[in-house]
């Protein structure tokens, strides 16, 4: 509280600035505009950053798990809503959070050079409806680098099932998460 002189003619008051109802109001209503702009724009920028497009979706995943740092921990799980976060971390067992089973996912990698530039999201593993969307990543497909043919075992481990929704009419969110 701060205090502070007030003249009135010649007696000298002192008072604190106390807010009236209609201050507290205002206060409030100034709050809640900035408290929505910085949610906006928080909410746009990730939308905005997130693949355009389903497949690519799996494809940055795939990106992201195959890469190694936290870095590319931290990309990964902006893809993931607060939902499949917990979705992904309980699939992943031993995990306690979406950067602990994204890092346990690259932990299995067998090829990481085939996993992140080979990996195929085949055209009938994928589909929107409107703002939703959902891809197999159960059926992605990898093709080897020096022969064009498929690896004998997938390079890493498959992205698993994805449940997806167009933010802002941008970009895709990871919505859902189930593993193969």
């Amino acid at each position: 509280m701060q205090w502070r002189p007030i003249s009135t003619g010649a007696v000298l008051v002192m008072g604190c600035g106390i807010p009236t109802a209609a201050g507290y109001i205002q206060a409030a209503e100034q709050q809640a505009a900035h408290t929505a702009d910085v949610l906006s724009t928080e909410q746009l920028q990730p939308a905005r950053e997130l693949p355009t497009n389903p497949p690519d979706v799996a494809v940055a995943l795939t990106e992201f798990i195959g890469e190694d740092g936290p870095n590319s921990v931290a990309q990964a799980r902006l893809m993931f809503s607060p939902t499949a976060a917990v979705q992904l971390t309980t699939a992943v067992w031993g995990t306690t959070d979406c950067p602990a089973a994204i890092q346990a996912l690259h932990d299995q990698m067998l090829d990481p050079s085939t996993y992140i530039n080979a990996v195929t999201i085949p055209p009938n593993t994928w589909s929107t409806n409107g703002d939703n969307a959902a891809v197999n990543g159960c059926a992605v497909t990898w093709n080897d680098l020096l022969t064009d043919e498929p690896p004998p075992t997938p390079p890493g481990p498959l992205p698993g099932r994805l449940t997806l929704t167009r933010r802002d009419g941008k970009g895709w969110l990871i919505t859902g998460y189930q593993a193969c």
